[in-house]
């Protein structure tokens, strides 16, 4: 029986191996049923810090950059947070940036790079470099940001939620850290 048993852990171990399971975490969801987002970067205007990227108001006008990249399939809507949490469902503190939402679904490409700017007035406001698909409706609200900062600089974080017909939501979120200098 021993033989067996190795032979059948062997088995289930190699299974689980071709699976993905146990591996380290590639950015893609195995849940086909969720929506996939193959990357969200930020880049502040300043060197990261402890693994958070700076945005200083200070710096080349408070000027950072956000990029996205999706599969068509996964573009149904988009929406990017400054929030207190990394999971924009566990509080009541966040502040939408970005609003995408797609005109005819699937044929919108939401992958694209956002500029956006923080000020000393505790705005945040952002735009798409080189415009937007016409497909896609597009809303930029300005942030005030100012509930969240705690003295010269606050750590926190910018989400990203996605989300398209029949399937579920995806969240990625990336740490920050506001300042003034």
């Amino acid at each position: 029986m021993k033989p067996i048993g190795a032979k059948f852990a062997f088995v289930l171990l190699v299974a689980c191996i071709f699976a993905g399971c146990g591996g380290g975490d590639s950015g893609y969801v195995n849940d086909p049923d969720t929506v996939v987002i193959r990357d969200f970067q930020v880049y502040g205007n300043d060197n990261p810090v402890n693994g958070r990227e700076q945005i200083v108001a200070n710096i080349d006008n408070g000027d950072f950059m956000l990029e996205q990249f999706f599969d068509p399939e996964y573009s149904g809507w988009v929406q990017i947070f400054v929030s207190d949490q990394a999971d924009v469902g566990s509080t009541n503190l966040e502040q939408i940036i970005v609003d995408l939402q797609c005109e005819n679904y699937p044929y919108c490409n939401f992958s694209m790079t956002i500029s956006c700017s923080f000020n000393i007035s505790n705005q945040v406001s952002c735009e798409v470099a080189g415009g937007v698909d016409e497909l896609i409706l597009a809303a930029f609200p300005s942030a005030d940001i100012t509930s969240f900062l705690d003295g010269d600089q606050t750590d926190l974080y910018i989400v990203l939620v996605a989300d398209a017909p029949g399937l579920h939501k995806s969240q990625l979120a990336v740490p920050v850290t506001f300042r003034y200098e």
